[in-house]
């Protein structure tokens, strides 16, 4: 889904789901236009422990894994920007007055990168 950015711009980003997964690691699933699975898509990202603890603690009952598992998950939105990928999660202030925002790299996530430049030009 195309949501507006958090931060009060008009930029889109495209919404889904995350969870920590073990080294660091943070699962991301997309429901929408098929990608690597039959949903929509799946990406796990490098990130630090903040990033890991925060996404953990946010995590919603409303939001279940796309693949069928009971795991819950946490609701996150992001944007493919010229070298990163930008991501919002919201609830409450951490590093920003909705939530917390990072990047990681393009280059280390060019498929992430991709399916989200893909996805918003879709439902243009």
């Amino acid at each position: 889904m195309i949501v507006a950015s958090q931060a009060g711009t008009k930029r889109p980003y495209v919404q889904f789901m995350g969870r920590e997964y073990p080294g660091s690691v943070l699962h991301v699933q997309f429901a929408g236009h098929e990608g690597n699975r039959s949903y929509g898509a799946a990406f796990d990202v490098k990130v630090g422990k903040d990033v890991l603890a925060y996404v953990e603690k946010n995590k919603s009952g409303e939001n279940v894994s796309l693949a069928g598992t009971s795991r819950v998950y946490c609701t996150i939105q992001a944007r493919p920007r010229e070298d990163t990928v930008h991501f919002q999660v919201v609830n409450g202030g951490e590093n920003r007055v909705y939530g917390k925002a990072f990047d990681v790299s393009r280059k280390e996530n060019e498929g992430l990168w991709t399916y989200l430049a893909e996805s918003i030009i879709f439902a243009q």
